[in-house]
């Protein structure tokens, strides 16, 4: 039988390829959206929360641009009954994690089938990244992690399906999209040596690979794109169009913790499991293409490096964007393997991969600190309208729930190191008191449960606590997430 002519063949196939990552995005934002988390991760996710609904409230010099507008585009364009459930005022937020990190695993398989890797193997590799414990989690959390993460991948496929026998339009077209991915996180410049190598991996699928002269030129281009990325940041954060790295840098050196041992498996090994080895092993294996390998370990030893080195574990966060290249060299090396022994160890991996997954996820929310719970315990005690004194940098506000109750946040993580604490104190308690107008309120003392509290925010707790117990009746109100005081006047 006469085989069917090649121009016949690759569209079938790109359709093929297609449809079978339609399926991938749909059945993963399935799955993100069964296990949403009813508490937000961290303070990024509560001030997220805020400015979204109060974009008054936002502050223009955040870093990362692209997460609201994002958000806000979303709610204006879906239809309110994809925003489920309806009634919850942050269902964009949380819709906009699941569909980026969907869209993302699509894109990884389009990637990965671009790269060379058969079918199965792909589906198999990229299955791995989609049930992982770090995109699963953040795929059902209120973060900006998996905004990266397609962004990333969107950008990856770009570089990939440009036209790499005419360099210089193929090298226009990535460079004319790579600067986004600067919008979404400011630790893009750590992709750039990854993606000088990616463009030789997709120059050498369809031509002879390029010179090392030719390669530079090509990183001074993207490095360009780099730094236009980081100029319309700054304009967009009211800085001006100019180079002004201070607030990358404030935040590297103002942020770092010492190196423990214990961030190997916070930050890397634990949020990827089971893509950790099986990339480790397509990195070592010869059959799998040596410019992939390169290409990889580029992408890979940076960042790894640069997160342990900064010791912030972000439930490996940080390495989402670099993450979709670790299912291109898992694709790679099954592609290569015997099919059964591939077919066999791929099924085992998928397996024990989601156990993982579903584990992390479900143990994060049954810490406790849920949303409506708080929610509730604020409408019990307090009603539909008064006031909750707090200190929270980690979950929303109460009135985002409850329109006539003000959430009069103390925030004494920001109170100004050069200001002295009696000083700051005294300031602070006259205004708490012309907010109360001499009724009751309620003081939200989850702070308490939290063992990493600076020694600045647990002295001006201390100092309000007995200034409340000596100036009031305080009624001690337990709970294992939500403990709170009622009080009330003398």
């Amino acid at each position: 039988m006469t085989p069917p002519p090649v121009e016949q063949v690759q569209p079938r196939r790109h359709r093929r390829d297609l449809a079978i990552a339609l399926l991938l995005c749909l059945l993963c934002a399935a799955l993100y959206s069964t296990t949403r988390l009813g508490r937000i991760y961290g303070n990024d996710g509560a001030m997220f929360a805020d400015w979204f609904v109060w974009p008054e409230r936002a502050q223009p010099s955040y870093h990362n641009v692209l997460y609201l507008p994002a958000a806000r585009w979303l709610k204006a364009v879906l239809p309110a009954g994809l925003l489920a459930p309806a009634d919850d005022p942050l269902a964009a937020l949380e819709v906009l994690s699941r569909m980026c990190g969907a869209v993302g695993v699509a894109l990884t398989y389009l990637c990965c089938r671009r790269l060379g890797a058969g079918p199965w193997a792909s589906v198999a590799g990229t299955g791995l990244l989609a049930v992982s414990p770090v995109l699963w989690f953040f795929s059902s959390a209120i973060e900006l992690h998996t905004l990266h993460f397609l962004v990333v991948t969107a950008c990856a496929w770009t570089t990939l399906v440009a036209p790499w026998r005419q360099p210089v339009l193929a090298t226009a077209l990535t460079a004319s999209v790579l600067w986004l991915t600067y919008l979404t996180h400011q630790s893009a410049p750590i992709l750039g040596p990854g993606w000088v190598l990616l463009v030789q991996c997709a120059r050498a699928r369809s031509a002879a690979p390029f010179r090392l002269s030719t390669l530079f030129l090509i990183g001074v281009a993207l490095l360009s794109s780099l730094t236009l990325g980081h100029l319309i940041e700054n304009w967009l954060r009211g800085q001006g169009f100019a180079l002004k790295p201070d607030f990358v840098v404030t935040t590297v050196s103002g942020w770092r913790h010492a190196f423990t041992p214990s961030i190997v498996w916070e930050a890397f090994l634990g949020p990827l499991f089971l893509l950790v080895p099986a990339t480790i092993a397509a990195l070592c294996v010869r059959r799998v293409d040596h410019w992939q390998r390169w290409c990889g370990a580029a992408f890979l030893v940076p960042a790894v490096g640069c997160v342990l080195w900064w010791g912030i574990a972000e439930n490996g966060g940080y390495l989402l964007g670099q993450s979709w290249v670790m299912a291109v060299l898992v694709a790679g090396l099954l592609s290569r393997l015997p099919r059964r022994v591939a077919v066999a160890g791929a099924l085992v991996l998928l397996a024990i991969q989601a156990w993982a997954g579903f584990r992390f996820v479900r143990a994060f929310d049954r810490e406790g600190f849920q949303i409506a719970e708080r929610v509730a315990r604020v409408r019990e005690h307090l009603g539909d309208k008064g006031l909750l004194l707090s200190s929270n940098d980690n979950t929303p506000d109460v009135q985002i729930y409850l329109p006539g109750v003000e959430e009069f946040n103390a925030r004494w993580t920001l109170v100004p190191v050069e200001t002295p604490l009696p000083v700051w104190f005294s300031f602070f308690y006259e205004i708490l008191k012309s907010k109360t107008g001499g009724g009751r309120f309620l003081f939200d003392i989850s702070y308490q449960l939290r063992s990493d509290l600076p020694p600045r925010m647990s002295e001006s707790a201390s100092m309000l606590e007995e200034a409340l117990r000596r100036d009031y009746r305080v009624t001690e109100l337990a709970h294992a997430s939500w403990p709170m005081w009622l009080v009330e006047p003398r």
